[in-house]
């Protein structure tokens, strides 16, 4: 591995540890505040969920470009002890069952984290003899998934910077 490739290791691991941080303190703030200034604080007011649903919304600002990972793993981190606490999925998820809201946990947030740790083995695979070493595992992976269950494997573009 060469030094280029060791600092955009480095920097994602960076950036996952920060956004981890960034989400454990919107999840306290969230807490502390009332439900009426909740709207200044949903996530639809981060660059996390601006990258994810706003791209034409967002070009040729500072919200543009970066990796998909960061942003699922703010929407984990969020949602997971937020389906944990009965205070407020009784109150935000009046109908769901508490077996349903486990399943979302199970079924949508897991898999969603599993399609981010995917997502950072695409990244990190750049070279014509990891690639392929890369897809022998995930088609392995596809081949060994159980019946009704999921893998979410990331699409689109990518840039060496993100993008």
């Amino acid at each position: 591995m060469d030094k280029e490739e060791e600092k955009k290791k480095r920097k994602l691991k960076k950036v996952k540890e920060l956004e981890k941080v960034k989400a454990e303190k919107i999840i306290l703030k969230i807490k502390k505040e009332d439900e009426k200034s909740w709207p200044e604080h949903f996530v639809f007011r981060t660059g996390a969920y601006a990258g994810e649903f706003g791209d034409s919304h967002i070009a040729d600002t500072n919200l543009e470009g970066g990796f998909i990972e960061p942003s699922i793993y703010i929407l984990v981190n969020l949602m997971k002890p937020l389906l944990k606490n009965k205070e407020y999925t009784s109150y935000w998820l009046p109908d769901f069952t508490e077996e349903e809201i486990e399943k979302v946990d199970k079924n949508i947030l897991d898999v969603l984290k599993h399609g981010a740790e995917i997502g950072e083995l695409v990244n990190e695979a750049r070279h014509e003899d990891e690639f392929p070493i890369l897809i022998e595992g995930l088609l392995k992976e596809i081949d060994e998934l159980e019946v009704g269950k999921r893998i979410m494997l990331p699409g689109g573009w990518s840039a060496p910077g993100g993008g």
